[in-house]
């Protein structure tokens, strides 16, 4: 099942988040919401990169990390 979804608008609605309860338009600015992605990733790939290392070190009983990775 293909699913399709449409990402050129660029605001959302939000719910009782407003002073009077009600629905109100949020600009949703791209280019934060990107640069938060990529720092979200990056941290990710560090924190799977340092597990990887140290399952090596523990699996190799120590030593160095392997030169091909």
């Amino acid at each position: 099942m293909l699913l399709y979804h449409n990402y050129s608008s660029a605001s959302f609605t939000v719910a009782g988040t407003g002073s009077g309860g009600g629905e109100e338009r949020v600009a949703l600015d791209e280019s934060v919401y990107e640069a938060e992605r990529l720092r979200l990733d990056t941290l990710a790939r560090q924190s799977m990169a340092e597990a990887s290392a140290t399952e090596m070190m523990e699996a190799d009983g120590g030593e160095a990390e392997d030169p091909k990775a």
